[in-house]
């Protein structure tokens, strides 16, 4: 093409976040060019592709990919080029994936680059997290009331209950706040079991029970 068109994106950045149900997620892209478009400018002469995988961001987690996105076939109006990248996560392991989509097209159009973070939290390190410090705060409950010599009366039911409902609302909202929580498996439990325990007031309980042994 001469003069050389050039193309950017209208977002140069997408983000999209997977619940712990996984599912697909859609990514509508618009590229707008510096010229208008020839009109013997097709749809086929136009590239869409990831120049690599998406790649999981973490130092210390094992690295694993998500699965490329497809396309649809790009649409071409006036000066502008749009098409979407469609997600499926289905199986991808909990983290943030980073990435890239591109546009190329024939000699003289220029490139256009969206870059991509997607996340994925898990629920089944969620459940057992939540099922695991849930317990533990209730024997431990039940341990301390002993030790006190505490009766196990209507009083014990109540605090015990209003407890057992503050750590899990701590532990939910530790699971909702992070969109990739779970991308380090058992510790991500260990972290969740902290918080929930701290919230029902038996952080203090446990420590002083290790200092007395």
């Amino acid at each position: 093409m001469d003069p050389p068109i050039r193309l950017s994106p209208d977002r140069t950045a997408e983000l999209r976040n997977f619940g712990a149900g996984r599912g697909r997620k859609e990514i509508p892209v618009l590229i707008e060019a510096s010229d208008p478009l020839p009109e013997s400018l097709s749809p086929d002469q136009l590239t869409l592709d990831a120049p690599r995988p998406f790649e999981r961001v973490g130092d210390k987690l094992e690295s694993t990919v998500f699965p490329l996105p497809l396309f649809t076939e790009p649409q071409i109006s006036g000066d502008e080029i749009s098409f979407i990248a469609c997600l499926d996560g289905k199986g991808v392991e909990a983290g943030s994936y980073t990435g890239q989509i591109r546009l190329s097209g024939p000699p003289g159009l220029g490139r256009a680059t969206v870059s991509v973070t997607v996340n994925a939290k898990s629920g089944f390190w969620f459940a057992l997290g939540l099922t695991i410090a849930l317990l533990a705060a209730a024997a431990l409950l039940v341990f301390r009331t002993k030790r006190a010599g505490g009766a196990f009366d209507g009083d014990f039911y109540g605090e015990g209950a209003v407890s057992l409902i503050a750590a899990g609302l701590a532990m939910y909202g530790v699971y909702r706040q992070d969109p990739a929580w779970g991308a380090d498996g058992f510790g991500s439990v260990l972290a969740l079991a902290g918080a929930g325990l701290s919230a029902a007031g038996l952080k203090t309980f446990i420590e002083a029970v290790r200092k007395s042994v």
